[in-house]
């Protein structure tokens, strides 16, 4: 995914407490020869990592279900 969308997604997820790694195509090698690359003024295509174990829950939040969540169980309390 772009890396604006990446980056955007990765807030979100680590205001849940959700780990997350962005990986550029240049972090794949050893050295990369372009300082842009390597101070994240890449913005081309990147690849966005979860854990495994924390892989439904950022599905979850980046489907919005977890937000719906919160909202019906605020909602229940004010109602209790």
């Amino acid at each position: 995914m772009p890396r604006l969308v990446a980056e955007s997604y990765r807030r979100l997820l680590a205001q849940r407490g959700v780990v997350t790694v962005i990986r550029t195509p240049f972090q794949w090698v050893m050295s990369s020869p372009v300082i842009e690359i390597e101070t994240g003024g890449y913005m081309g295509e990147v690849g966005l990592y979860v854990p495994l174990v924390q892989e439904p829950e950022a599905s979850r939040i980046l489907e919005g279900e977890d937000d719906a969540e919160a909202e019906q169980g605020a909602g229940s309390g004010a109602n209790g």
